[in-house]
């Protein structure tokens, strides 16, 4: 089974919904990051083979969460 995770992340007096899906069609790891229900962003990274897709997934998404998070220290 393959992973999908939804976060939501609060920057200030916004706050972000972060979704990250893996499409198995194009072998691509999808995150949307939403704001008021709309889209503001989204990234698309690779599966490499040799490694788990969920492995992949979880990493991908913790580093959008953290790249978000980091923006509130500015």
């Amino acid at each position: 089974m393959k992973t999908s995770i939804n976060q939501e992340v609060s920057v200030g007096k916004f706050t972000f919904h972060i979704q990250t899906e893996y499409y198995s069609a194009s072998r691509k790891i999808v995150t949307n990051i939403f704001r008021d229900g709309a889209i503001v962003k989204r990234l698309e990274k690779d599966v490499l083979p040799s490694r788990s897709v969920d492995e992949q997934i979880k990493e991908f998404h913790r580093s959008v969460v953290s790249k978000i998070l980091s923006r509130k220290a500015r």
